[in-house]
C-alpha cells in the first residue's frame, strides 16, 4: 500500500508544474482583464497568489530533491502534506476571490471570473487526479462560493446559473474520482507488472510463462479498454470515436457512393418522461438491435465491405455504407425502407412501444480526401430539414437544401436587426361591415424588405422568426407600431362613427408571456389609443393542451382590460365549442380557404360557424373577398363582417392612405 501511494505522490508532481502555472496565468490573467475595474483588493489577492505560488514551487523542487534520496532517508509522506497544504490554500484563495468577486463585479468582468473559476475546476480534474481528497476539495472551493453568491443574486438568470455550476461542480467531482481510479488501475497494475518480472528473474521456465500470462492480461485489458473507448455501453454499437476510427479504415473504390444517414427517434424523451429512462434504455437496445437488422439487409449492397453503424448521442444513430454504383432512387429507397423498419412497433417486456423516426441522408461519390465531419454536417442539415417539415420523414441531402439552408441562416441573422433597421414595415388592410359597407377595422399586415434580398414574404420569415426566438421582439414592435399609427386616424364627424379599430396578429409565443397583457396595455398608454379600438387576432393554436391555462389567463386579462380578442384562421385547427365557451372572444374570423373554395361544403362550413357564434354572442368576420358576388352570400349567410381584396388591397396608413371601398349592404 505504501509503494502505491508513492507511486501516485510520484503522479501529482509530474502534474504539479503544470498546474502551477496554469493557476498562476489564471491569477494573472483576472487582474489583466479586470484591468482598470480591479481594486485595491483584488491587487492584494493577486499578490498573494503570486507568492503563494513562489512558495509552492519551492516546494515542488523540495519535494523532487527529497524523492531522489534512498527509501530510508526519505520523507516523502511529510513533503506530500506540505504540497497538499499548499494546493488546498490556493483553493481558498480562488475561493475568497470568487465569494467577494462575484457579488461585486458585473457583466464581462464576471464573466471573466466565473470562465476562470470553470476552467480551473475543469482542469483539477487532471491535474489533482492522484490526490483523491485534496483534488476535490480543490474543485469545491473553486466552484461553490461562487454558485452561493450567484444563487444569493436573486433574479432568475444568476439562480440558473447557480445551479448549473452546482452541477458542472458535481460532474468535475465525480469527472475527478474517474480519473483518479483510473490512475490507480494503472498504478496497481504497473505494480503488478513488476512483481512478476521480480519472479520471472527467480525460475526461467515459471518466468516465461508468467511473462506469457501477464502480456495475454495486458493484452485483454487493452482490448477491453479499447473496447470501452470505441463502443457505445448501453447498445454495443459503436460510438462517435469508433465511428471515427472506423471510417479511417474504409478502402473505398471509383464508383462507390458512400451513404451516411444520420437516423433520429422523434419525441423520444416522452418515452423517458412517461415510462421512464429504464424503458427508453430498453427501447434504445431495441431501437439499436433493429437497425444491425437492417444493415444484413443492405450488405449485399456493399460488396464484401460491411456497413458500420454507432449510436452518435441520445436519441440519434449513425449509419455508414459504401454502396456499388447504386441506380437513382435506389439509395433513397433503400433508406425509406430502414426508416419506415425501424418506426414499426416494438415489444418491450412484453408491451408494444412505438417511436417516431427521422432520417437524413448524405450521398456522394467516395473520394479519400472526404471527412467524416463534412458527411456528418450535410447528414444533420437533412435530418433537421427532415424534422422541421414534420418529422417521420426520409430527407436527403442536396445543393437545394443546403441552399435553402445557406438563405434560412442568412434571414435568420437579419431578423436580429429588423426592428432598429427600418426594414419593417405595416400595412393595413380594411375589414368592413357587411351591412353598410363602412370600415370597421384594419388589420396590420407586416412587410419585410431585407437588405441585400428584397422583399421577404411573410409566409417565410413569420416561421423563420418563430425559430430563432425573434417573434416576440418583432410581435412587440408590430404592437407599437401598430397602435400608434391607429392613434392618428381620424373619425367619420359625417357618419358619427368613431374611427377604426386596428388589429394586430399575435403569436402564441407572445401569449405565453407573463407580462404580455401589460405589454399591450403600456403600447395602448403610449400610443393614446383606447384599448376599445385594439383587437388581438389569435390563431386556434392557442386552444392547444398543454399551453392553455397560461393563454387563458393572458387573454382574459387582455378583455378586462377592454381589448378585443378574435380567432383568426377559424375552422383549421384546433377549435372545439368547450373552447369557444371557455375563452374571453368577441368574434371569429373564417378561413378565407372557406371563402375562396366557394362550394357547397365550404359554405355549409362557414354557415355552421355562424349559428354557432350567434349561440356564443360572438360576431363572424370572414377573409378573402375578392368579388361582389361573394360579398352578397356571406352577407346573406349572416356574416357579420368581411375583409379581402375587393374591399381594399393591404396599404401604408390604413385609412390615411386611401378609403376602403364602400359595399352597400346586399339585398
Amino acid at each position: 500500500m505504501a509503494e502505491h501511494e508513492k507511486r501516485l505522490w510520484r503522479q501529482t508532481l509530474v502534474h504539479h508544474p503544470r498546474g502551477l502555472v496554469v493557476t498562476t496565468a489564471a491569477a494573472v490573467g483576472v487582474g489583466v482583464s479586470l484591468g482598470r475595474n480591479a481594486t485595491e483588493a483584488v491587487w492584494l489577492w493577486l499578490v498573494g497568489m503570486v507568492g503563494v505560488a513562489l512558495i509552492r514551487g519551492l516546494l515542488y523542487l523540495l519535494c523532487r530533491a527529497d524523492l531522489r534520496r534512498e527509501d530510508g532517508r526519505s520523507h516523502w509522506r511529510v513533503w506530500a502534506r506540505w504540497h497538499d497544504a499548499g494546493v488546498i490554500l490556493a483553493g481558498l484563495q480562488w475561493a475568497t476571490l470568487a465569494w467577494w468577486g462575484v457579488p461585486y463585479y458585473q457583466g464581462v468582468d464576471r464573466f471573466t471570473i466565473l470562465i476562470v473559476l470553470a476552467a480551473l475546476a475543469g482542469g483539477a480534474t487532471a491535474n489533482l487526479a492522484p490526490s483523491r481528497l485534496v483534488g476535490k476539495l480543490f474543485i469545491l472551493l473553486v466552484l461553490l462560493p461562487a454558485c452561493w453568491q450567484l444563487g444569493h443574486l436573486g433574479d432568475t438568470p444568476n439562480l440558473v446559473f447557480a445551479v448549473l455550476g452546482a452541477i458542472f461542480a458535481w460532474v468535475m467531482v465525480s469527472g475527478h474520482e474517474s480519473t483518479y481510479r483510473v490512475l490507480r488501475q494503472i498504478v496497481a497494475l504497473d505494480l503488478e507488472k513488476e512483481a512478476l518480472v521480480v519472479a520471472l528473474s527467480a525460475r526461467s521456465d515459471e518466468a516465461m510463462q508468467a511473462n506469457a500470462e501477464l502480456e495475454r492480461r495486458v493484452a485483454d485489458r487493452t482490448r477491453a479498454l479499447l473496447y470501452k473507448t470505441q463502443h457505445d455501453t448501453l447498445t454495443r454499437l459503436l460510438n462517435r470515436r469508433g465511428m471515427t476510427e472506423a471510417h479511417r479504415r474504409v478502402d473505398g473504390r471509383e464508383g462507390d457512393v458512400w451513404v451516411l444517414a444520420q437516423v433520429s427517434l422523434d419525441h423520444f424523451k416522452r418515452i423517458n418522461e412517461t415510462l421512464g429512462h429504464e424503458w427508453g434504455d430498453l427501447l434504445l437496445r431495441a431501437v439499436a438491435r433493429r437497425l444491425l437488422s437492417q444493415l444484413e439487409r443492405l450488405a449485399p449492397r456493399c460488396e464484401g465491405r460491411p456497413p458500420v453503424v454507432c449510436r452518435w448521442g441520445g436519441d440519434e444513430f449513425m449509419l455508414s455504407l459504401l454502396w456499388r454504383q447504386p441506380l437513382p432512387d435506389q439509395v433513397l429507397e433503400a433508406m425509406e425502407g430502414v426508416r419506415q423498419a425501424l418506426a414499426e412497433p416494438y415489444t418491450v417486456k412484453g408491451r408494444s412501444l412505438t417511436v417516431g423516426v427521422s432520417l437524413g441522408f448524405s450521398a456522394r461519390l467516395w473520394r479519400p480526401e472526404d471527412t467524416l465531419n463534412a458527411a456528418v454536417q450535410q447528414a444533420e442539415l437533412a435530418l433537421t430539414e427532415a424534422k422541421r417539415s414534420g418529422r417521420g420523414r426520409t430527407v436527403e441531402a442536396t445543393l437545394t437544401l443546403q441552399m435553402l439552408h445557406t438563405r434560412r441562416n442568412c434571414l435568420m441573422e437579419a431578423l436580429r436587426t429588423a426592428t432598429r433597421d427600418d426594414s419593417l414595415t405595416l400595412v393595413f388592410q380594411p375589414i368592413v361591415s357587411a351591412r353598410s359597407g363602412r370600415p370597421e377595422a384594419y388589420e396590420a399586415l407586416l412587410r419585410w424588405r431585407c437588405a441585400g434580398m428584397g422583399p421577404i414574404s411573410p409566409v417565410e420569415f413569420i416561421p423563420l422568426a418563430e425559430d430563432s426566438g425573434q417573434i416576440c421582439a418583432i410581435g412587440h414592435w408590430v404592437l407599437t407600431q401598430a397602435c400608434q399609427q391607429a392613434s392618428r386616424w381620424p373619425a367619420d364627424p359625417d357618419a358619427g362613427r368613431p374611427p377604426p379599430k386596428v388589429a394586430v396578429n399575435t403569436s402564441l409565443k407572445q401569449l405565453l408571456q407573463a407580462d404580455f397583457a401589460a405589454e399591450v396595455r403600456q403600447a395602448l398608454q403610449q400610443a393614446g389609443l383606447p384599448p376599445q379600438r385594439l383587437v388581438i387576432e389569435v390563431t386556434e393554436s392557442v386552444f392547444n393542451e398543454g399551453d392553455i391555462d397560461r393563454v387563458l389567463a393572458t387573454l382574459l386579462a387582455l378583455r378586462q382590460s377592454g381589448v378585443e380578442v378574435h380567432v383568426d384562421d377559424f375552422g383549421t385547427g384546433y377549435s372545439s365549442l368547450s373552447r369557444l365557451r371557455e375563452f374571453p372572444l368577441t368574434a371569429v374570423k373564417v378561413d378565407k380557404s372557406f371563402v375562396l373554395a366557394g362550394d357547397e361544403r365550404s359554405l355549409a362550413v362557414i354557415e355552421g360557424t355562424v349559428l354557432i357564434a350567434r349561440r356564443f354572442g360572438l360576431r363572424v368576420i370572414a377573409e378573402g373577398v375578392e368579388t361582389a358576388e361573394q360579398a352578397a352570400a356571406l352577407a346573406a349567410l349572416g356574416v357579420d363582417e368581411l375583409q379581402g381584396y375587393h374591399f381594399g388591397r393591404p396599404a401604408p396608413g390604413g385609412p390615411l392612405a386611401a378609403p376602403a371601398v364602400s359595399v352597400s349592404a346586399p339585398a
